[in-house]
């Protein structure tokens, strides 16, 4: 008898995680995440996924997003709201699916 796999949906990231890679957690089935303070970049299209209802930002007071390109020229954007975990969930998987997340 083949064990079934019970596919991810919540996640928690350890204080340790600085750096979220693009593109690390998309097309999974993930639902919900919580975002520790310690983690300063979201890469591009790190939660693109289509189930995600909840994003806990620890830390939400500094978050900025960017393109590659002006994040290289330094371009500033105007800080994200975050506050409300399915707003958070909305810039993650949706809006902003082009752009990297940072806080300074």
């Amino acid at each position: 008898m083949r064990k079934q796999i019970t596919p991810l949906k919540e996640l928690s990231l350890g204080n340790e995680i600085i750096d979220i890679g693009d593109s690390a957690f998309s097309n999974t089935l993930l639902e919900n995440v919580i975002i520790p303070n310690s983690v300063r970049h979201i890469g591009v299209r790190a939660f693109n996924c289509e189930n995600l209802e909840s994003a806990i930002f620890e830390d939400t007071s500094i978050w900025y997003y960017t393109s590659n390109s002006s994040f290289a020229s330094g371009v500033v954007i105007p800080e994200l709201d975050i506050a409300d975990a399915s707003i958070a969930a909305d810039y993650l998987k949706a809006t902003y699916v082009d752009k990297y997340f940072y806080k300074n």
